[in-house]
């Protein structure tokens, strides 16, 4: 947009809004995990503390990552040619797999 109405004259503002939405992005993606991360080291130390199997916590975290590998495998098509790879493939029958364990 800045090329075609030239709004902001200042290389180095356009750098700074570049990299911060690049990080901004980074972060949306990585949250997420990190609090499924951290919910299920709970829910697995809190099972241990009462001496009883870490059941819960196995499952919220093999739901999550099957979940992310889904996510992860449909965002990673490229939808403009329609081009499914092996690497799609796999992030489904990872997917599946954790499902399956579930």
């Amino acid at each position: 947009m800045n090329r075609d109405f030239d709004l902001i004259h200042h290389d180095g503002l356009i750098r700074f809004i570049n990299y911060m939405l690049r990080i901004l992005s980074w972060i949306s993606l990585i949250m997420p995990l990190l609090a499924l991360a951290v919910w299920s080291a709970g829910l697995i130390i809190r099972a241990t503390d009462f001496n009883k199997e870490p059941v819960g916590g196995i499952c919220v975290l093999l739901v999550g990552a099957a979940f992310f590998f889904v996510t992860f495998g449909v965002f990673s098509i490229k939808w403009n040619n329609y081009q499914f790879k092996t690497f799609n493939g796999v992030c489904f029958a990872v997917a599946f797999t954790c499902l399956t364990a579930y």
